[in-house]
């Protein structure tokens, strides 16, 4: 589809009908303004409780040419590339908050949410600053939370609560202290639905030892968000959420010395939005605070040795208005569709050893909508211009269309300008192997996609090329050293170009077994070369071929799924990853029953996480676990 085309429908199939009213999924009454320059396509999965993970970070690796790289387990850090992109170029919302961290993009896939609270994730891929502003150098991924469903305008009260948990272990011994390797999680959560309001909040946290030393971790998080719609018109919008990490950082930035380093992030979000809806124009106004708190200890008995202690506020505003004019021409041959005009605000303030400084973005988007042939061709078009108090006014455009000829075929495609800002860590970090480089660019991303959609008897398949130029790349680079001793830095590198082809298919039935796979082919060139006596960190770390699989089997109360995952990775000759491909299979048995009488839906599950035992990493020299065992359950009243 066009600028990208993936969605987790997390918790029901697109085609397969709920017997449980709660787990319904429906726009919300008083939608965001929010114009969709793009499709979307469904991943089937009836039940969240039927997909092998406990964490979002691991759903999110069923997305085709999404490449979540993690230095640890359950939601300890990820790094989030897609086709090829570095962890700073995409950027993440939810329930269309803005997530990004400015200090490090190694922070932004810290999410307040856990598994069980997730309704969609929907990724939107290509350069879409024209669309979605700074940040989006690469694509945007957005995620849904039960707080963004429907009460469907009942007057009757719809109230839940939930209790998830889980435990698992490799039944492996820590040889440093003898323990068994272990990791929990728990989280209770709740529902509020009435005529006017649709509220969700959540408590639950992950602890363990690790999978090997100095691997442990207990994570925290809890949020609050939702919809009251004051009447048919006006609605407020809110979200409150938090999250605490703390977990063992051996290996993570500079391995083999950081043995003993360990790392704490502290974050919070208050966010408040005005949302106003006619048959004709629509309004949503936005702020938020977003604080981050990180502490890096580089030897954790002895934090005198060095510590990095970082503090990171962030305000957004943003007022986007939508307008839907009454044009129309030759009997809907053509008619003006929407009409979009955004603008918004970002200030950031960093207190830190980095640097004592603020920035600030102001950016303003128009984007048109045109509508061909009764909507049989849809067409847009979206400028996007910029201002930085650092590094001035830059202007971003683009565009997309779909072509829908018949119920069978859909053609679609995008062309478009994407951008991000240096991070702080890029400008100002100075540590043990890295240094920052305050002489910086913003990247520019420019580049595009087509695809082909056919949907025949029961099946979708489609085929996406697509061809992206990256220039003033930041990367970190250091010169080869055989005493591995040269500090990492980061420069505008120049140009690299990102292409590829990325096929997918799943079948679409109502039966008893669904199944489906997707295969990516990624090629990435540094086209202004390398020199002999230099090496990258992020920018060609990526995998090559990425081919994905699943089955899905249920009978009765019970479901079998298997989750395939196959990837070939070919670094730049770096010692920062492994060359060659790995193979990870997972698989979970669920019970699943839904007890009308007392509106009790309750599930048990047994996964079996990484069954071949399969050695692999997926970021830096983190080697990450092998096979792994869990006992989980899933229960939710009302």
């Amino acid at each position: 589809m066009a600028s990208v085309a993936i969605n987790i429908a997390l918790s029901s199939f697109a085609q397969t009908p709920m017997t449980n009213d709660e787990e319904v999924i429906d726009p919300v009454l008083i939608k965001s303004v929010r114009i969709e320059a793009v499709e979307f396509e469904t991943l089937p999965y009836r039940s969240i409780t039927q997909i092998p993970a406990v964490h979002i970070h691991g759903m999110l690796q069923r997305i085709p040419g999404l490449d979540l790289r993690r230095r640890g387990v359950a939601g300890s850090q990820a790094d989030l590339s897609y086709r090829g992109g570095t962890f700073e170029q995409t950027q993440v919302r939810l329930d269309g908050w803005i997530l990004n961290d400015a200090q490090t993009g190694h922070h932004t896939m810290n999410l307040p949410i856990d598994a069980m609270g997730v309704r969609m994730v929907s990724m939107h891929s290509g350069p879409n600053s024209w669309v979605y502003g700074a940040g989006a150098a690469n694509g945007m991924l957005e995620i849904e939370s039960r707080a963004s469903r429907s009460n469907g305008g009942s007057d009757s009260l719809v109230s839940t609560l939930g209790l998830h948990g889980y435990i698992g272990s490799s039944f492996q011994q820590d040889d440093s202290t003898g323990k068994t390797y272990l990791g929990q999680g728990l989280t209770m959560d709740g529902d509020w639905i009435t005529k006017k309001t649709v509220q969700y909040w959540a408590v639950g946290g992950e602890w363990g030892n690790g999978f090997r030393y100095n691997s442990g971790y207990r994570n925290l998080n809890s949020i609050y968000n939702g919809t009251w719609n004051i009447d048919k018109k006006h609605a407020l919008k809110w979200i409150l959420a938090s999250l605490y990490n703390n977990f063992g950082a051996r290996d993570y930035y500079a391995s083999p010395a950081d043995r003993e380093a360990e790392e704490e992030v502290n974050t919070s979000m208050q966010g408040l939005g005005y949302v106003f809806k006619n048959k004709q124009h629509s309004f949503d106004f936005r702020v938020m605070h977003r604080l981050n708190k990180d502490i890096y200890t580089f030897v954790r008995q002895d934090p005198s040795i060095f510590q990095n202690n970082h503090r990171t506020n962030q305000n957004n505003i943003s007022a986007n208005y939508a307008f839907q004019p009454k044009l129309v021409l030759g009997n809907d041959f053509f008619k003006l569709g929407e009409s979009s005009l955004l603008a918004e605000a970002r200030h950031t303030i960093i207190s830190s050893p980095l640097a004592d400084t603020t920035r600030a973005d102001i950016g303003l988007r128009a984007m048109q909508r045109f509508d061909f042939l009764q909507e049989q061709l849809v067409v847009h078009a979206g400028l996007y211009l910029n201002h930085n108090t650092t590094y001035g006014t830059r202007l971003y455009p683009g565009g997309s269309f779909v072509f829908s000829p018949s119920l069978m075929i859909e053609i679609s495609g995008m062309y478009g300008m994407g951008f991000r800002n240096p991070s702080f860590t890029d400008l100002y970090y100075d540590g043990p192997r890295n240094t920052g480089n305050p002489s910086l660019s913003p990247e520019v991303a420019v580049g595009g996609e087509i695809e082909l959609e056919i949907r025949p008897a029961g099946n979708i398949i489609s085929a996406t090329y697509f061809d992206r130029v990256t220039d003033d790349l930041i990367e970190w680079t250091r010169t080869l050293n055989p005493n591995d001793t040269t500090d990492w830095q980061p420069n505008n590198f120049g140009e690299i170009r990102h292409k590829g082809l990325q096929l997918t298919w799943r079948s679409n039935t109502y039966g008893p077994m669904q199944f489906g796979g997707s295969y990516t082919w990624l090629n990435s060139d540094l086209t202004t070369g390398l020199p002999a006596n230099q090496e990258t960190r992020y920018a060609q770390n990526h995998f090559r071929h990425q081919t994905l699989g699943y089955v899905r089997m249920q009978q009765g109360p019970f479901a079998l799924t298997n989750d395939l995952r196959y990837q070939i990775r070919k670094s730049d000759g770096s010692n920062t990853i492994a060359d060659g491909g790995y193979l990870l299979w997972d698989g979970r048995i669920t019970y699943e029953k839904f007890y009308s009488e007392s509106k009790v839906r309750s599930s048990v599950f047994f996964d079996i996480q990484n069954i071949l035992n399969t050695q692999y990493q997926e970021q830096g020299v983190v080697p990450l676990p092998g096979r792994w065992y869990r006992l989980g359950f899933s229960v939710r009243w009302g």
